[in-house]
């Protein structure tokens, strides 16, 4: 086989590999998801702005822009301060639930248009019910906690750790 015919054959073995690699190339790419621990600020019902919802569906959801005060980034690309993040949701929620601590996994809108339309960065995926937990340094069994409903957190003094139920889960 001459030289010609060894490039030929090594070009043919490699065209597959080629059209792979164009096809995984022209994929779209997103940025990283943030998961960060924070407080809402503020949300916002978005005006004029059209929820996609497909013809067999009842929609009742709209875009809510949030602004939120990223306090630690627990994972992904490193968020601090305020941060504009926007949401598809049925309603509002009342201020007291909107302050609670809690954590938002946000996805930066790498589309231009949908970032000016949305007038926000992020997308919020999803984000924590707010809870409180409450520790003691003493056992509780004599509080009549059941097992399932508490953790020890181990350290160098254990301590005994449990969710309060709350009276109403909407917040």
């Amino acid at each position: 086989m001459g030289t010609l015919e060894k490039g030929a054959t090594l070009a043919m073995k490699a065209l597959p590999l080629l059209l792979l690699a164009i096809a995984l190339s022209s994929q779209p790419a997103y940025a990283e998801d943030s998961v960060i621990l924070g407080r809402a600020l503020s949300h916002k019902y978005i005006e004029n702005v059209e929820t996609v919802c497909p013809p067999e569906y009842m929609c009742v959801s709209a875009w809510y822009r949030w602004a939120l005060n990223a306090h630690t980034t627990l994972r992904g690309p490193e968020l601090s301060g305020r941060v504009i993040a926007a949401r598809s949701q049925h309603t509002g929620f009342v201020r007291s639930y909107e302050k609670s601590l809690r954590l938002f996994v946000l996805r930066p809108i790498d589309d231009e248009e949908q970032r000016r339309l949305l007038r926000a960065d992020y997308y919020i995926l999803d984000m924590s019910a707010p809870r409180e937990m409450y520790c003691l340094d003493n056992e509780t069994n004599q509080l009549g906690i059941a097992a399932e409903d508490k953790f020890t957190a181990p350290g160098a003094r254990d301590r005994y750790c449990f969710e309060l139920p709350k009276d109403d889960e909407s917040g």
